[in-house]
């Protein structure tokens, strides 16, 4: 048997889950442990420009000086970054390479097999520059490599050091494992790699078929943090190797390494789940099951019931709301949320309401509901997911007096029926204005409803969350886009209530009710 290698990119695939801002102590102590373990490769993650609005810590935009820092510090250990192929042009790739020449080992493309020229392209510029280069071709058990790709990898003027299968879904089974490495072993001269996905809790077995079958290299990630689901674990596989004595390692430097990362994985709750089972038996993209699940706007038996029928049409289409029955535009309109500081403020919030009896009232939550029963029939409810199905947990005399529930246009994410409700106060959104149309956000209907009237927004109740957590660093981030992106649009945003979001601060709601 070939000598076995083992890349660990758990600061590349596990920055999924804290946007690649991996603190500098945790990291210091990772690259201290891993030069004592038998770990060849190690990813440290992507050097991508910036092409989003979304905040990505250092491990995602890896600088020169970042990398000659973790360079010092491996005690020669090989370095390996990812590039992802349909973010990058090719004008920048000197800019972006050139750099790094010396530094780094090996340069990883994720590579998309549907799309393939342009990852060739730029594989050709890689291994001009003399990297090693791995062509990391994802969506395994969707898309298994076909002898057209691999000839067509052949047939260029270079040879990859490494052609890597990627379990993307987390869906690939041993069988699938085993034909797709002999394949490429017997069309491909280099080396074969594997990355598991661990939906299916098969990222060990898949692995150790593909090593059986010719793979010389496997990915892994500490306590297998990583997209989605998770990967393989490093000290799952260093663990079977010692026990099966095709390696030697000190177990107890595992075990003081994975003990560094048990805090980050209690934050964010890493590894799989049901949704993630369903997802990956059925191909179903990864990253969207994490921004349901982390969300939390919708049950597991919501997303499992979404993921076995993604390819039905189950949308539920209501009246279409494209300008509310306003002869006051340009009024003030109030966005309550659903924060700790709306049940502080409740009386002063309704006091101002009736003091005002041109605002307008929109909602975001039913949290508070029965603290504004005097000005339900004011208010407009914007929602989405469970909190559809929690208004059957109100009191009937609440519910008949909600002016209105407006909800994002159909198609939504995941619909979501309430069972005794009058459908005649249901409405949804014509369009969103919003980047992400498939988003479904409250906060975002509720904007959208701001900006249809062409009002000045006041926020209540929007405090912002603790980042301790995965679910409010996303919404923390998430609303912050939200906010910028309506003031984009000239949408003026105050907050009349304490908040973590860049909002611009207007008078305090004590302010405004102090001589009422």
């Amino acid at each position: 048997m070939k000598q076995l290698q083992i890349l660990d990119c758990t600061l590349r695939d596990g920055g999924y889950y804290n946007d690649w801002d991996f603190p500098d102590e945790l990291a210091n102590q990772y690259f201290s442990h891993l030069t004592q373990i038998p770990i060849e490769y190690i990813e440290i993650g992507y050097r991508n420009p910036q092409y989003s609005n979304n905040y990505f810590g250092q491990y995602f935009h890896l600088s020169v000086e970042k990398i000659d820092e973790i360079k010092s510090k491996l005690g020669g250990k090989k370095i390996a970054v990812m590039l992802d192929s349909k973010s990058i042009e090719q004008e920048n790739i000197a800019k972006i390479l050139d750099p790094i020449k010396g530094k780094v080992d090996l340069i990883r493309i994720a590579v998309n097999p549907l799309q393939l020229s342009k990852s060739l392209d730029l594989a050709s510029e890689i291994k001009k520059r003399d990297f090693e280069l791995a062509l990391n071709f994802m969506y395994l058990s969707k898309h298994p490599l076909t002898s057209k790709i691999i000839q067509e990898v052949n047939n260029c003027d270079f040879e990859p050091d490494y052609i890597y299968l990627v379990d993307s879904y987390g869906g690939a089974n041993p069988e699938l494992v085993e034909t797709q490495v002999s394949l490429l072993k017997s069309m491909y001269d280099g080396k074969i790699g594997y990355h598991g996905h661990n939906n299916l809790e098969m990222a060990l077995i898949n692995s150790l078929t593909a090593i059986k079958h010719g793979a010389s290299i496997i990915d892994c990630t500490v306590l297998g943090m990583g997209r989605g689901a998770g990967n393989l674990k490093t000290e799952l596989l260093l663990a079977y190797l010692v026990g099966t004595k095709q390696i030697s390692c000190n177990l107890e430097e595992v075990a003081k390494l994975i003990n560094e990362f048990k805090p980050l994985q209690q934050q964010y709750n890493w590894g799989t789940n049901l949704p993630y089972m369903i997802a990956g038996s059925l191909n179903f993209p990864q990253a969207k099951i994490m921004s349901w699940l982390v969300s939390d706007r919708y049950t597991q038996d919501d997303i499992v019931s979404k993921v076995f029928n993604s390819s039905e049409d189950f949308d539920h289409s209501f009246k279409k709301i494209k300008q509310l029955d306003s002869t006051n535009p340009q009024k003030p309109l109030v966005i309550i949320g659903g924060g700790p500081s709306t049940h502080i403020n409740a009386s002063k919030i309704v006091k101002y309401v009736k003091s005002n009896p041109e605002i307008k009232v929109f909602s975001t939550s039913l949290e508070q509901v029965s603290a504004f029963k005097e000005i339900l029939s004011r208010t407009t409810f914007c929602l989405s997911g469970k909190q559809l199905r929690d208004i059957n947990k109100l009191e009937n005399d609440i519910v008949s007096k909600i002016e209105r529930i407006v909800l994002a246009p159909s198609p939504r994410n995941i619909e979501v029926t309430i069972p005794s409700y009058d459908e005649n106060k249901i409405y949804e959104l014509s369009e969103l204005h919003y980047a992400d149309q498939s988003e479904d956000s409250p906060f975002i209907i509720a904007l959208e409803l701001a900006f249809i009237e062409n009002g000045d927004v006041e926020l209540l109740g929007f405090d912002g969350y603790p980042n301790s957590t995965d679910k409010g660093v996303f919404l923390n981030q998430l609303n912050n886009q939200i906010i910028q992106s309506y003031r984009n649009l000239g949408l003026h945003i105050t907050s009349l209530t304490k908040t973590k979001y860049l909002l611009e601060k207007g008078p305090s709601i004590h302010a405004k009710t102090m001589f009422i």
